[in-house]
C-alpha cells in the first residue's frame, strides 16, 4: 500500500496523540524515545500491530496486505490520513493544497490536550510548498516547522476558537449571571452536607479551614525525613499499591488540604490575576488576545466545576489583584504609571468591585479587539480599539 503524497510528522508520544484523536489504544514510543525500555518491549512484541486490529480505519485484508509496520488510524473524507508507523511515529499523509489544513489539526489537538508542538517535520512534496507552508530545512536536509510558523498556528487557532466561541461553551457574561446568583452559599451549603462535611462550616465560607486540630508534627516529620519529597512518594505508594491503612494521617491529611486550596481558591485568584494583568497591560496585542481568552475559559472551567469557589472572590481580592497586576506593568515597563511607589490604595481604585464586572470587562476586551491591535488603553476608562 505505496502512498507518495506529503508526509507531516509529529514525533511526539505516539500513544498520546491517538488519544487526543479519540483511541483508547496504546502504541510504540516515537522514534526519539528509542532509549526507552518500552521500545524495546514493543518492538519484540509482535503482537502490537494485530491488537489494533478491528480498532483503526484498516479492513482485515488492509491488515495483511500491509507488510510493514504501520497502520492507519483515520481517513477523513478530504483524502487526509493518519497514520503511525513504527519507524516515524504519528503522521498525517496529505497532498500539497492540503497542508494547512492539516498544521491546523495538528495545532487544534496541541492546544486542546496539551501537546507539544515542536517536533513537526515534513518528507515528501515539492520544497516550494513546504517552505511556503513555514517549514525550513535544518542541516541535517530535515524539513522542520520552523518557531515562528508553530507560534503563528497556536495563535491562530487561538484566535478561531474564540471568533467561533469553542474555547467556552458559555459567554463570560452567563457566567457572571450565574456568579450574582444569591443561591450560590446555599447550594455549597447543600453540597457540604451530601459530602459529609461538618453541619455549619460551608456557612463560614470562604474559609478553607475545617473545624479539627490541625498538628504541626507534619513538618517536623518532613524535616526528619532524608528527603521530603520522597517522603511524600513513600506515602503515594502505600496509597496505590493497596495499603492506605499503612499512611500517616497527619501526611495525608496535610497533602489534601494543600491540593484543595491549590486547586481550589488559590488557583482561581491565581486566574484573576492574570485576567487582571492582560486588562491593565496598556497596550493590545495578538498574543495577549489569545491569553486572556484561554485564561477566560479557565476561569470558566473552575467556576463551573465549583461554583463555592466565587465565594472566595470578593471586593477586596480583586483590588489586591488589580494593584498586583500593576505592580508587575510597571515593573516591566517603567514608563507606565499606573501605579507609584508609596502609594495610597484609595488613590488607585480598582476599576472592578466584583467577578462579574471583571468578567464583563472581558467580554467588551474580546468583543472589541481586532486581531493585531497593538495601541489604545485597555482597562476600565480608557480608549478601545
Amino acid at each position: 500500500m505505496d502512498d507518495d503524497r506529503l508526509r507531516i510528522i509529529w514525533n511526539e508520544d505516539p500513544t498520546t496523540i491517538a488519544r487526543a484523536l479519540g483511541f483508547a489504544i496504546a502504541l510504540p514510543p516515537a522514534r526519539g524515545n528509542r532509549n526507552s525500555e518500552s521500545w524495546t518491549i514493543h518492538v519484540t512484541d509482535e503482537d502490537w500491530r494485530e491488537r489494533l486490529r478491528g480498532h483503526v480505519a484498516m479492513t482485515d485484508a488492509e491488515f495483511d496486505d500491509v507488510r510493514d509496520m504501520s497502520v492507519c488510524l483515520l481517513r477523513h473524507d478530504n483524502g487526509v490520513e493518519v497514520w503511525f508507523d513504527l519507524e516515524e511515529g504519528i503522521q498525517w499523509r496529505c497532498d500539497a493544497n492540503q497542508v494547512a489544513q492539516v498544521l491546523d489539526s495538528i495545532s487544534r489537538l496541541s492546544s486542546e490536550h496539551s501537546i507539544e508542538m515542536s517536533s513537526i517535520r515534513a518528507e515528501g512534496g515539492d520544497e516550494a510548498v513546504l517552505a511556503s507552508a513555514g517549514f525550513e530545512m535544518d542541516d541535517d536536509g530535515d524539513w522542520i516547522l520552523s518557531a515562528d510558523q508553530t507560534l503563528r498556528q497556536a495563535i491562530g487557532v487561538g484566535i478561531a476558537d474564540m471568533a467561533a466561541g469553542r474555547l467556552s461553551k458559555r459567554t463570560v457574561t452567563e457566567i457572571a449571571d450565574d456568579i450574582d446568583r444569591e443561591d450560590v452559599r446555599t447550594q455549597a451549603v447543600a453540597a457540604a452536607r451530601a459530602l459529609g462535611l461538618p453541619d455549619g462550616w460551608a456557612d463560614k465560607l470562604p474559609t478553607t479551614e475545617l473545624p479539627c486540630e490541625y498538628s504541626p508534627a507534619v513538618y517536623d516529620k518532613l524535616e526528619a525525613a532524608p528527603d521530603g519529597w520522597l517522603a511524600w512518594k513513600a506515602q503515594e505508594w502505600l496509597a496505590r499499591s493497596g495499603r492506605a491503612a499503612e499512611c500517616d494521617a497527619d501526611l495525608v491529611a496535610d497533602a489534601l488540604m494543600m491540593a484543595a486550596d491549590d486547586d481550589g481558591p488559590g488557583k482561581l485568584i491565581e486566574r484573576l490575576e492574570r485576567i487582571l494583568f492582560v486588562l491593565a497591560w496598556p497596550k493590545h496585542s495578538y498574543h495577549l488576545r489569545v491569553r486572556l481568552g484561554q485564561e477566560a475559559d479557565l476561569l470558566r472551567q473552575a467556576i463551573e466545576g465549583a461554583p463555592s469557589l466565587t465565594l472566595f472572590i470578593d471586593a477586596r481580592t480583586i483590588r489586591s489583584a488589580w494593584w498586583q497586576a500593576c505592580f508587575e506593568v510597571e515593573a516591566l515597563d517603567p514608563e507606565q504609571k499606573l501605579l507609584t511607589m508609596g502609594c495610597k490604595p484609595a488613590e488607585h481604585p480598582c476599576p472592578w468591585e466584583t467577578l462579574a464586572e471583571v468578567l464583563a470587562a472581558v467580554e467588551v476586551r474580546l468583543s472589541c479587539e481586532q486581531p493585531g491591535d497593538d495601541g489604545g488603553q485597555n482597562h476600565a476608562g480608557g480608549e478601545t480599539p
